[in-house]
């Protein structure tokens, strides 16, 4: 047999197989994956939804929002962000851009008290109350680099303020006062709430403090 011949011939034996293929009961192509492969993409998102038990519609309502907050709150596209709004007395993380988890704080018994605007994570401190113990402050810390400007809380300039040592972001021994307007100045979270937001934040993070 000439070599086109016989070229024809494994083309006609493998259409006559794929012929046969399809009309078993129950089978499916050997090439429907590939098919499946362009005409799905993202089934590994839709399939850690359904794990989840969120439908198609939650999942693009989910998205939604998230956008709808990024967009209200101007935050950029990629970047790593805290929004807190003392009036409700909640705190916003958004990862990369996308809102990521929302928990309740408490913030200032005095509106004047938990400074406002743009600010950054100036450190981070694992157990803050050292060894003398201040378990007021829980069992993190974040703290806030406030320029003196925007310290309502001292009559002059404090050094501690822009280091991160006055204003933070803490647990609390006090649970009860989260969802209210109960600190000092700094923002109180539950200490379960703070190790978690704790690994997944960095030193130079943007906070915004809003009203």
């Amino acid at each position: 047999m000439k070599r086109s011949g016989l070229v024809e011939g494994l083309a006609l034996l493998a259409a006559v197989g794929l012929a046969l293929w399809s009309v078993l009961p129950g089978q499916s192509s050997p090439l429907s994956h590939l098919f499946e492969e362009r005409q799905q993409p993202g089934r590994k998102e839709a399939g850690d939804a359904a794990a989840r038990g969120d439908s198609a519609g939650d999942v693009a309502g989910a998205s939604e929002v998230d956008a709808e907050l990024a967009d209200m709150f101007g935050v950029p596209a990629g970047e790593d962000r805290i929004v807190i709004v003392k009036s409700e007395n909640m705190l916003y993380w958004f990862e990369r851009g996308r809102l990521a988890k929302k928990y309740e704080v408490a913030t200032g018994v005095q509106p004047h008290y938990t400074p406002e605007g743009m600010f950054t994570i100036a450190n981070k401190i694992v157990d803050p109350g050292g060894p003398e113990g201040k378990p007021q402050l829980g069992n993190r810390w974040m703290g806030l680099a406030v320029p003196p400007e925007r310290d309502r809380r001292s009559s002059g300039p404090d050094e501690r303020a822009p280091a991160g040592l006055k204003y933070g972001i803490h647990g609390t021994n006090e649970p009860e006062s989260i969802g209210e307007h109960a600190s000092g100045g700094c923002i109180r979270m539950h200490d379960e709430d703070v190790v978690e937001l704790f690994e997944r934040v960095d030193v130079g993070t943007v906070v915004e403090i809003r009203p």
